[in-house]
């Protein structure tokens, strides 16, 4: 409800392009937390789905290996933490991404679809209209051009992500949900900071992406305040108030 309610969400979804892109890397996030956080060993249908998920983000944007990495670092991280067997490591990590690879790969073959191809057309065409030189000017297209998209995040799997975080809570474990995020983070400022000119404009133009988990976050705190059922119906109303006083300055609203 969050979500749904958020301001930019509404006045945007009507025709914002990276919605469609949002909803596939949301489906990552929650998937590699599924596949990497469990004190047991996840039901194969987990790693198969995310690398089902992965391969679709492949075919949509350049962006994908920022997924990729978040994941491949979470699993990391976790598991030097929790100790995994050589077979933990092999159906939490090597799993998804091979059927990524097999997957991605497969497809492009069947369309005969030159991938490196369709990267140069993306860099000459970054090089022509986004003229930027130096990674300052992309943290400031990254900050400035798509502020507003950070409400555009967040969907049904962050209910799964909560439960996760509640179950952890109960057994103990606090610090696997601040780690995720930290990586999300980390690895998300790397193209920008790093990476070759197409895949800046990518994160810096769909980095709406980043958002789900913060709003996990926020509503589980607010879920778990004394006031939980002021507060959340309140934050609904708060979001739908705002909506309706920037139809009044925005003429491209519903």
């Amino acid at each position: 409800m969050l979500w749904v309610t958020a301001p930019t969400t509404l006045t945007y979804a009507t025709f914002e392009q990276d919605t469609v892109y949002v909803v596939f890397f949301t489906l990552a996030l929650w998937l590699s937390w599924l596949a990497a956080s469990g004190a047991e060993r996840p039901p194969v249908a987990v790693p198969l789905a995310l690398g089902v998920v992965l391969a679709t983000l492949v075919m949509l944007n350049f962006s994908w290996c920022v997924m990729t990495t978040i994941f491949a670092v979470f699993c990391l991280m976790t598991g030097s933490r929790r100790h995994w067997s050589r077979i933990d490591f092999g159906l939490r990590t090597v799993l998804p991404l091979a059927v990524m690879t097999l997957l991605a790969g497969a497809l492009c073959w069947h369309y005969r679809l030159d991938y490196l191809a369709i990267y140069r057309v993306a860099s000459d065409y970054v090089r022509q209209w986004y003229r930027f030189d130096g990674p300052h000017q992309w943290l400031q297209a990254f900050i400035g051009g798509q502020m507003d998209l950070w409400l555009m995040m967040g969907s049904v799997a962050l209910s799964a992500f909560l439960a996760g975080e509640r179950r952890l809570q109960r057994a103990g474990t606090f610090a696997l949900p601040r780690l995720y995020l930290l990586a999300i983070l980390g690895v998300f400022m790397l193209p920008l900071l790093f990476g070759p000119h197409p895949l800046k404009m990518e994160t810096a133009r769909c980095w709406n992406w980043m958002l789900p988990v913060p709003i996990a976050f926020a509503a589980f705190e607010l879920s778990r305040h004394h006031a939980a059922r002021l507060l959340l119906p309140g934050a609904v109303a708060v979001a739908g108030l705002t909506h309706l006083t920037m139809r009044l300055f925005l003429n491209f609203s519903p």
